[in-house]
């Protein structure tokens, strides 16, 4: 088994443990409603005797929830607990009432309509979810109640040859006494009933089968959007969850890349203990991320101590590069705030670069059918990058290209404000690139605190 499929798994024994503690609570009020039924049908203390009955559906009920949550019931309890159930039931039947003044023979009472408690049975079990158990139900009730007709039929005095008996009558009042006999227990009877649980339970199976099945649907949509939203924002993942196969296709579009990387990071590993290091990345990447998603962002990785971030994918929007300058200024902004947490604790202050650029990229999956990776790929993704590894050289804290200026320029005004924050620098060659790129930067703040435009 896969892990997403033992994730989905999970999901759904979670779901059956909450199911077997609902199912409990409501088997509780079902027999409270039964009990207090009793009492008023019966009258006192003639309803007393019949108390067991829904008290050890109850308690059965709970019974179930325990085994489920220890993982002791087995498949011998699938069909042991609905006998408990149905067991109860016939023996609050057939019970001899030692206080009712009057006494209904055996036959009478397998005559009237209690066969609706063993409806009520399967109805019960159809709250575990398991189609088994259900099936089980119609099987342990069929069983019980026909065990029942067995035991009165080998009572003296009861006859079963209820059919038998209403060939050639033609008279009424014949007819009428036949079917007024006390004695008389129907097989015809029997097997209709028989044959009704057993459907009904059958229907029953093939409902909760299909629920059941929309749970694993529901846990694994769930899971895939918790997937994506570890990179994606929100609305777009919910966007991405709900298409069929939204990234399998590799295609070429324009996109805003963004690298974030710390400054000094070699330094840090070396002063900071391992726990140290580990939470100091924790928190960094927490607050990088969350203002990535904030501005519309794609989270493509972390990068060991910062992390790769697009805007404009999976599809472009019409401010992409406008929202990677914003979000890039934020990012800084944020890192100088946490830096005057760090002071006011004694520790050390971080010092980030950013370095974004804009340009066509090539996206889609990459990897093999055990594991896939949305990946985007390009030029445009290693001059983001050398923009970044720039910022010490020109000692600012973010480098933009002259390709992304323009862009926001086309997107949002050629005076729009976050672009005045910026300088623009002399032309720059990059590792790997045979032509100079005209480059933006912002400045390092002196204080480290208000980093950030």
């Amino acid at each position: 088994m896969t892990a997403a499929a033992r994730a989905v798994e999970a999901a759904v024994r979670t779901q059956e443990l909450k199911t077997a503690r609902i199912g409990a609570h409501m088997r509780a009020g079902g027999s409270l409603i039964v009990a207090i039924w009793l009492m008023i049908e019966n009258g006192w203390p003639d309803g007393l005797i019949l108390q067991f009955a829904p008290v050890l559906v109850a308690a059965n009920g709970y019974l179930n929830d325990w085994l489920m949550r220890h993982g002791h019931g087995g498949l011998w309890w699938i069909l042991a607990h609905p006998l408990i159930d149905a067991g109860a039931v016939v023996l609050a039947i057939l019970t001899e009432n030692p206080f009712a003044g009057l006494h209904p023979t055996a036959a009478i009472r397998l005559q009237f309509d209690n066969v609706v408690y063993m409806y009520l049975i399967v109805a019960l079990h159809a709250a575990t979810y398991r189609p088994l158990r259900v099936l089980a139900a119609g099987v342990a009730t069929a069983i019980a109640w026909t065990a029942a007709h067995l035991y009165v039929w080998s009572l003296p005095g009861v006859t079963r040859e209820f059919e038998a008996r209403l060939v050639g009558v033609t008279d009424p009042a014949t007819f009428n006494a036949i079917l007024t006999d006390p004695n008389l227990l129907s097989p015809g009877n029997l097997a209709k009933n028989v044959i009704l649980l057993l459907l009904v339970a059958g229907f029953l199976a093939f409902v909760v089968q299909r629920a059941r099945r929309l749970i694993f649907e529901q846990a694994e949509a769930a899971r895939q959007r918790a997937n994506l939203a570890r990179y994606f924002p929100p609305a777009v993942a919910d966007e991405m969850a709900r298409a069929e196969r939204p990234l399998d296709q590799a295609r070429t579009q324009p996109v805003a890349v963004v690298f974030v990387d710390v400054i000094g990071f070699t330094g840090l590993s070396e002063r900071l203990a391992p726990e140290q290091l580990i939470g100091l990345l924790r928190d960094l990447q927490g607050r990088l991320s969350r203002e990535v998603f904030e501005h519309g962002g794609t989270l493509e990785k972390f990068t060991g101590d910062g992390l790769m971030a697009t805007f404009g994918t999976p599809e472009p929007g019409p401010l992409d590069a406008s929202n990677a300058l914003t979000c890039a200024g934020a990012m800084t902004r944020s890192v100088g705030h946490w830096n005057r947490e760090r002071r006011a604790l004694g520790l050390e202050p971080v010092r980030i670069g950013v370095g974004l650029h804009h340009g066509p990229v090539v996206l889609g999956n990459i990897g093999d059918r055990n594991r896939l990776e949305f990946a985007v790929l390009g030029d445009t993704v290693n001059v983001a990058s050398r923009l970044e590894r720039l910022t010490r050289e020109l000692g600012a804290e973010i480098c933009v290209s002259d390709d992304l200026i323009e862009q926001v320029r086309r997107e949002s005004g050629a005076d729009w404000a976050e672009i005045g924050h910026f300088r623009p620098a002399s032309d720059q060659r990059l590792k790997g690139r045979g032509d100079p790129i005209g480059v933006w930067t912002l400045a390092a703040a002196n204080d480290d605190v208000e980093a950030g435009p």
